[in-house]
């Protein structure tokens, strides 16, 4: 009897770690920045630096306490720049626009009674503007197509109500796979421009590890409705 008391009290203890979500639709985003500064050289010094910025709305459905799934969009934008004094084209600036949309996916676990860990999955379509700015007059772009799919592994959730959850996601673990296929080039040479269309020009790219450093951080929300 002392046993199924015991046995009671912690399936009790580990259900009131999970919030009630299961059949609850939710609508939600997510801001994601990072950076980096590096500079080197001792006169004159060769300094490097790029910044990036996107936007993550969402909708989805609890299906149980422990797993979501939803529908997300982005719009991203990343930029960088170096800046040599002994280079021809020393202040070179590159630009970097990404619409993509996608399937994704959290799985709960409960650290403390508001507190999740949270890793999430997602699928994407994706569409790519890049653009290489050495000056006014000399600037080349591509634009490509792409498929990918990714797992981040440090991403949170903390329960700030009964229906609000604020979420925080750090560019530590993460596994990241993503095909992509260039369409169509333009290359700006002393004002004048041309432009084509690629016959063939794909690329696959994949990645996983856990870092030590913070490359990005993403904050965000979820309300259940």
């Amino acid at each position: 009897m002392k046993k199924l008391i015991l046995i009671a009290a912690c399936a009790m203890c580990a259900g009131s770690m999970m919030a009630q979500r299961a059949g609850s639709l939710y609508l939600g985003n997510t801001f994601e920045f990072g950076g980096s500064r590096t500079s080197s050289g001792s006169d004159e010094k060769v300094k490097s630096g790029n910044f990036s910025f996107s936007l993550n709305p969402e909708f989805g459905y609890f299906f149980s306490d422990k797993f979501s799934l939803g529908f997300q969009a982005t719009a991203s934008v990343s930029v960088s720049k170096d800046s040599a004094p002994e280079s021809t084209y020393g202040n070179a600036k590159d630009r970097n626009r990404t619409f993509a949309f996608g399937p994704v996916a959290n799985y709960y676990v409960g650290l403390t009674e508001k507190l999740y860990w949270a890793p999430k999955a997602n699928v994407t379509l994706s569409l790519n503007k890049y653009t290489s700015i050495q000056d006014d007059k000399n600037k080349d772009w591509h634009k490509s197509v792409g498929f990918g799919f990714g797992v981040n592994l440090a991403n949170f959730e903390y329960r700030a109500t009964d229906r609000l959850y604020v979420s925080a996601s750090l560019g530590l673990g993460w596994i990241s796979f993503r095909h992509s296929k260039s369409t169509k080039w333009g290359k700006e040479e002393d004002g004048k421009e041309t432009t084509g269309d690629y016959d063939d020009n794909s690329t696959n790219s994949f990645s996983w590890g856990i870092d030590n450093t913070i490359t990005a951080v993403g904050l965000g929300f979820k309300y259940t409705l």
